[in-house]
């Protein structure tokens, strides 16, 4: 299991006059990791990826919401796999 992952994004995003190219990907912390579940509980999964990939990349929560789908899908593999529990429970609507 790698501990960074860095995504070219197939379409770059601007946002507030800069423009994102990639996402810098890191391993989550615990905290990091309890704020994604929280989130999940009240928004669904989709709002706790979100809020996990704006902390861990540093990158502002709107343009998260603006990355396209391939990417995402990229991004919630790398991160599953340190949260393959927490997704799945999330996902489910259950918590741990």
């Amino acid at each position: 299991m790698e501990d960074t992952l860095i995504i070219t994004l197939k379409t770059p995003i601007e946002f507030n006059g800069e423009t994102f190219h990639e996402l810098n990907l890191r391993e989550p912390i615990m905290d990091e990791i309890e704020k994604f579940a929280n989130e999940s509980e009240k928004s669904g999964s989709v709002g706790g990826l979100k809020l996990i990939l704006s902390l861990i990349t540093g990158i502002p929560k709107p343009v998260i919401g603006k990355i396209g789908s391939r990417d995402m899908k990229k991004a919630e593999k790398f991160i599953s796999s340190f949260l393959d529990d927490e997704i799945d429970s999330t996902t489910d609507g259950e918590t741990s």
